[in-house]
């Protein structure tokens, strides 16, 4: 009896002592609760190295997102309201055409720089920006013909007193799509992107001659039009340093697009085109002023009226985001 006894208290021993390898330095020989919280650091220790391995897989992705600088592109996919407003100083070049011969603006008198009120009101989301814009420009003249010329089937003579006047107004739409950035880099707000547009005009031309000398009736002649044009261009932004005096942020774009006119009554198709470069400086977040050039042309060939003319002139504006 006493033998087993001793047997069976050998065993109780064996059973609650802790296994040496199964505990970290310094922790042999505590209790088994002792044993269970060593095994409890280890599992903490093992998930702070998953966690770093983590952060460190984090930074590498949005250090390789700032350097390609293109995630998605749409960033959180709001829309954005803009109000454009600006002072274009347009004048007219090009020609008249009547029965065949060709009329400088300038001998018409209809070439002199006018300031025009131009805008437009855009929305943006992600890539796309859609563009309602328009403007109207006006212009009269009155002087002494040098040499004689028929305009809209009023004949003046050389020496001839006339006075004359000439209009275009235009309201459109245009879609443009951010189809490559190339480089964009949230660090130094560096965004490079290359757009293809498309637009939509409907615009009307409207001219009027007079001979003051023979007191002939007045000429006038009216064409409307549908301009469709497709073309492309780049916007290059970057925050301003620190140091530099009222902008926060600099802006240098530009664009061209060409395509076809047709006459909205009789008349043969013709060709369009629009260019336009602008350097932007914002002021604050939502506010920007901008300076530049814009060009609108058409070569037109209706029942009243045929000419190859363009508007062009320094621009000045300034844009406002919602």
């Amino acid at each position: 009896m006493e033998a087993a006894a001793l047997l069976v208290s050998t065993l109780l021993l064996a059973d609650a002592r802790p296994a040496a390898g199964a505990l970290p330095d310094g922790t042999v020989g505590r209790a088994a609760e002792g044993g269970r919280l060593a095994i409890s650091a280890d599992d903490d220790d093992d998930d702070d190295v998953v966690d770093g391995v983590a952060d460190v897989e984090d930074e590498d992705e949005d250090e390789d997102e700032d350097e390609d600088g293109d995630d998605d592109g749409d960033g959180d996919g709001a829309f954005r309201l803009e109000v454009v407003i600006d002072l274009w100083m347009p004048r007219l070049e090009g020609d008249f055409t009547d029965a065949g011969a060709e009329i400088d603006v300038r001998d018409a008198d209809v070439h002199d720089t006018e300031a025009v009120f131009s805008g437009a009101l855009a929305l943006t989301r992600g890539r796309v920006k859609v563009e309602l814009r328009g403007f109207s420009f006006a212009t009269e003249g009155a002087d002494t013909a040098a040499e004689a010329f028929t305009l809209g089937g009023l004949a003046v003579a050389a020496g001839d007193a006339f006075d004359s006047s000439f209009s275009w107004w235009s309201a459109g739409a245009e879609v443009s799509y951010e189809f490559l950035r190339p480089h964009r880099n949230a660090s130094n707000g560096t965004d490079f992107s290359l757009f293809l547009l498309a637009s939509l005009d409907v615009q009307s031309v409207t001219r009027d001659i007079a001979n003051l000398t023979t007191g002939a009736p007045p000429a006038t002649a009216r064409e409307a039009f549908l301009a469709a044009e497709f073309g492309g261009g780049f916007r290059l932004a970057f925050d301003a340093r620190p140091g530099f005096p009222v902008f926060r942020r600099a802006e240098v774009s530009a664009k061209a697009s060409a395509g076809a006119s047709l006459p909205v009554g009789d008349g043969d198709f013709g060709s369009a085109a629009r260019v336009e470069a602008r350097f932007t400086g914002w002021i604050t977040p939502d506010l920007a002023v901008y300076g530049g050039y814009r060009l609108v042309g058409a070569s037109l060939s209706g029942e009243e009226l045929e000419m190859s003319a363009s508007l062009q002139g320094l621009m000045a504006g300034f844009r406002y985001e919602f």
